[in-house]
């Protein structure tokens, strides 16, 4: 059931009829939930991640590629999470052109997120980094709440790069000092 629906919604993408992929993915997905096939279920999230993309439904498009990555790191699936990657990385660049810094700024945090889990540290807080820099530049408190977020989802200890970043950072960071200091903690 479920080869046979991904199948379908591959033709229907391939003719960019998205709503019909949409509908057979959504099926591919039941199916591999039915069964309790987490590659099943991974690959159908993917596919509809990156058909909501098309779609220019960012919000479901993020949702799907969470789920995917999350499916995809408790199998420890190397080739999925690089290919999560770079679609994250294809969204960021078109997130950039059309100038929607919202989204950039979501993906650069999307970003942050996998490497931490790839355990390349340096690369996510590259990318958080870039992420806090668009939420100060916007006066944006989606910092504050995302570090909330991870500092109850994971517990923290001191880190001693922590004080090394910011002390790299321009005068008008030091608000967020406290914010700042959850997410590298976090990354570290």
């Amino acid at each position: 059931m479920f080869a046979a629906n991904i199948g379908i919604a591959d033709l229907f993408e391939l003719v960019k009829d998205y709503k019909q992929a949409l509908f057979y993915f959504s099926r591919a997905l039941q199916a591999g939930e039915k069964t309790a096939t987490p590659t099943h279920i991974a690959k159908a999230r993917f596919a509809l991640g990156r058909v909501y993309w098309k779609l220019n439904d960012s919000a479901l498009a993020i949702q799907n590629y969470e789920h995917f990555i999350k499916l995809a790191q408790m199998a420890d699936d190397v080739a999925s999470t690089s290919e999560a990657a770079q679609h994250l990385l294809q969204a960021l660049e078109t997130a950039v052109l059309a100038e929607n810094w919202e989204m950039a700024g979501e993906m650069r945090y999307q970003l942050g997120l996998l490497y931490i889990d790839a355990r390349d540290t340096d690369t996510a807080l590259g990318y958080l980094t870039e992420f806090h820099q668009y939420c100060v530049a916007t006066n944006n408190k989606l910092a504050a709440a995302l570090c909330h977020r991870l500092a109850k989802a994971k517990p923290t200890k001191p880190c001693p790069r922590s004080s090394r970043c910011l002390t790299g950072l321009p005068m008008r960071w030091l608000t967020w000092r406290s914010t700042w200091r959850l997410l590298v903690a976090w990354v570290c």
